[in-house]
């Protein structure tokens, strides 16, 4: 669907609202998009119209930043979770009256304060990821909203804005260190308030002169990224550049992000052991020891159809094997090799961790690879980018 055209209605002019990059999260790239940018806009000269495939989008926030370029008409976001496929069609899909929801923010909020509620959320989560009272209010805005869509209240696109501000309010607020995999041991306080997210188009760094949104269009999914670029194949899907940042380590995000999974779906799930986990669903093939083979098919396929494929890594290892990566940096260079010319990129970056993993001369690495096609294939598996030569910093794995 293209984005086209609507008026910024009834948003408060100076009040503060969640913006796509506000949360914690593994793996984020927030604090990288200068250097990302400057490292890929020498290989977008020319380009216009081109279509931006953001494979492991995580929080959203490089699609966002590359959707906002001139070369860049088309984005398409894909994630394994369901709550982030809620919050990016919360962010980039939005489509209506703003003023509505504001008016049913204020609602929910008095509601959330008058109302005593015993609910599956304030049951599971009070008192260990939020107070009490706070999970009670999460667990009653949720149940609401389900209930103000079934009944036609609201529309689909405004119930993603509405549930995207929810996830958004309750992570802010959460007793942890940025996952969900362990609570702190500290008191609980009541800190919830329902707060709405700023849709992009409404932001005024996204409009123009005319108070217009750009014409282009975002297309999100929540599949397999193997499986989704094999389905863009099929379908002769035109690629321009493909952004691959795999999760590499063994952490699920699903595991880690169990909690946000939770309140999306508000399935209300049989839950065990401390932090209160559902059974595990949507395992990222990438955090385990087929990381490898899963990688090489991804390239193969894509390569097929981009320009440019660009593959973030780093140089991961810590005391917690669980932070460590599962594939090598020669495999992924070599990989690379066979379907393009190769170039590499390298920054010093202090990642995100949720405070006790050490990540001493930690390096972020961007491979930018301009496919060649299936004359690639058959190219030497010798690689001038490997662990030995990169300075020693690979050597260890």
């Amino acid at each position: 669907m293209s984005m086209r055209c609507i008026q910024r209605c009834g948003v408060s002019e100076g009040k503060a609202m969640f913006k796509l990059a506000n949360r914690r999260y593994l793996g984020a790239k927030t604090r990288l998009l200068s250097q990302l940018d400057e490292a890929l806009s020498p290989f977008l000269c020319g380009l216009k119209d081109g279509v931006f495939f953001d494979a492991f989008s995580g929080t959203g926030v490089v699609g966002e930043h590359f959707l906002r370029k001139s070369e860049f008409s088309e984005l398409i976001l894909n994630d394994l979770l369901y709550s982030n496929f809620v919050i990016f069609n919360g962010f980039f899909k939005f489509n209506g009256d703003f003023s509505r929801l504001e008016l049913i923010a204020k609602r929910l909020n008095e509601m959330a304060q008058k109302q005593k509620s015993e609910n599956f959320f304030g049951e599971n989560f009070g008192g260990s990821f939020f107070s009490q009272n706070d999970a009670s209010k999460i667990g009653l805005i949720r149940d609401t909203l389900d209930k103000f869509f079934s009944s036609g209240e609201i529309c689909k696109s405004e119930f993603y804005v509405l549930l995207a501000s929810l996830l958004y309010s309750a992570d802010r607020v959460a007793n942890t260190c940025g996952h969900y995999d362990a609570f702190r041991r500290v008191e609980t306080s009541d800190k919830f308030r329902f707060e709405l997210i700023l849709p992009l188009w409404l932001d005024k760094k996204d409009k123009n002169e005319k108070n217009e949104k750009p014409a282009k269009q975002v297309v999100v999914a929540q599949k397999d990224a193997n499986l989704l670029a094999k389905e863009l194949l099929r379908a002769d899907m035109a690629l321009d550049v493909a952004f691959i940042d795999p999760p590499y380590n063994s952490r699920q995000y699903s595991r880690c992000y169990h909690f946000l999974e939770t309140l999306a779906k508000n399935d209300k799930p049989k839950l065990s052991g401390v932090a209160k986990k559902p059974m595990a669903e949507n395992l990222s093939e990438y955090c385990t020891m087929g990381a490898a083979a899963a990688f090489e098919e991804l390239v193969a396929t894509l390569a097929k159809k981009c320009k440019i494929l660009a593959v973030t890594y780093n140089n991961t290892t810590s005391a917690n094997a669980r932070s460590n990566i599962r594939v090598s940096f020669s495999q992924v260079s070599q990989v690379l090799q066979k379907f393009g010319r190769l170039s590499v990129c390298e920054f010093d970056f202090e990642p995100f961790n949720a405070g006790k993993t050490k990540f001493d001369g930690h390096k972020e690495v961007l491979f930018v690879c301009e496919c060649g096609g299936d004359k690639f294939v058959e190219k030497s598996s010798e690689s001038k980018f490997d662990d030995a030569n990169m300075g020693g910093l690979f050597a260890d794995w």
